[in-house]
């Protein structure tokens, strides 16, 4: 199955989507660096993703990254854009539930989620009925371990930024989601001509590409042959073997 183009679960927006603050902490001393100016109009509006997949596993209960930030442009930026970018790290099922945690920028005409604007950390998961719930939390301010995964407590697929919970499903996904999941992670736009996050002089780097096991235990992820990969050919992605075990991933954006 390496390299074959599959289409992953991914951030959803609009009438489904339900968004709610999660104010869970104020981050300070950010320092934005934007990428190059994005495409001065945006196109249609249509779910882009680059990045990477394990193969689905009845041993995996969850995932997580260390999600370096940086903070992509937007399409039609001058005139207030419509479109978003985020990066996360996620839990897909077969059957195509999911659970997600990441950070994103939301332009400030964006019309899928138009109470927020700006740099957020952002949760998404799917009920049983497959409604959506979005959560938003403040500027990360910096690199962020994101994770969701299944607690051996309560059942619930939790998703957290390093330790601070942004939300969690409302069930226990046993019995609703197929028992072979997938830990993914990538970047996702919703245009052609906006930036995912990073730059080839300043990629953005994914550390810690770990899933998780039925007892809590957090182990590397040893192969990537799910090519998580629906983006314009301007959207590029690596991995690399990490200092630290396992692998690494950098992704980033060519000019326009």
């Amino acid at each position: 199955m390496a390299g074959q183009k599959r289409r992953s679960s991914r951030l959803v927006v609009g009438a489904l989507a339900s968004a709610a603050c999660a104010p869970i902490w104020m981050a300070g001393g950010a320092v934005d660096k934007p990428a190059q100016a994005a495409g001065s109009s945006c196109g249609e509006n249509e779910p882009l993703l680059v990045g990477r997949g394990s193969s689905y596993s009845t041993s995996i209960y969850g995932a997580r990254a260390a999600i370096e930030r940086n903070v992509p442009q937007l399409c039609s930026s001058a005139g207030g854009s419509p479109s978003l970018s985020t990066a996360w790290a996620m839990v897909n099922s077969r059957n195509d539930y999911w659970a997600q945690a990441g950070y994103i920028k939301v332009g400030e005409e964006s019309p899928n989620f138009p109470d927020r604007e700006g740099m957020l950390i952002v949760s998404q998961w799917m009920r049983a009925n497959r409604g959506l719930v979005t959560r938003f939390a403040p500027d990360p301010g910096g690199e962020r371990m994101y994770s969701a995964y299944q607690s051996r407590g309560d059942g619930h697929i939790h998703m957290k930024a390093d330790n601070i919970q942004i939300d969690e499903t409302e069930y226990n996904p046993t019995g609703v989601w197929d028992p072979a999941w997938s830990a993914q992670y990538a970047g996702e736009t919703r245009h052609y001509a906006s930036d995912v996050p990073g730059t080839a002089s300043d990629k953005t780097t994914f550390s810690y590409l770990q899933r998780f096991d039925g007892n809590g235990g957090i182990h590397f992820v040893g192969s990537f042959p799910l090519d998580v990969n629906e983006a314009p050919w301007r959207y590029n992605k690596t991995l690399f073997p990490a200092a630290v075990g396992g692998y690494g991933m950098n992704i980033w954006t060519d000019p326009l």
